[in-house]
């Protein structure tokens, strides 16, 4: 019995050694990609960029709404003389 419990007390110092070596490596090659504060950073960056291309369409769409009136001004002002 005495040679068994030596033998399961090896085993369970064998396990729990590789399991701290184990987890010792697991923190080596698990860690942020980027920190928080770059990550926010890079967010509202991002944001500005969506933002000024919005702005820049909704002021392209203006523009060919306006040309488009203008068209439609210049067409019935034709046909009406």
């Amino acid at each position: 019995m005495q040679q068994i419990e030596e033998k399961f007390e090896a085993k369970k110092k064998k396990f729990t050694e590789s399991s701290e070596v184990f987890q010792e490596d697991l923190k080596k090659h698990c860690r942020k990609a980027v920190e928080d504060d770059m990550f926010q950073t890079l967010v509202e960056k991002q944001y500005e960029i969506l933002l000024k291309d919005f702005e820049e369409r909704a002021r392209e769409a203006a523009a060919a709404s306006t040309q488009s009136d203008s068209a439609n001004e210049m067409e019935n002002a034709v046909q009406g003389d």
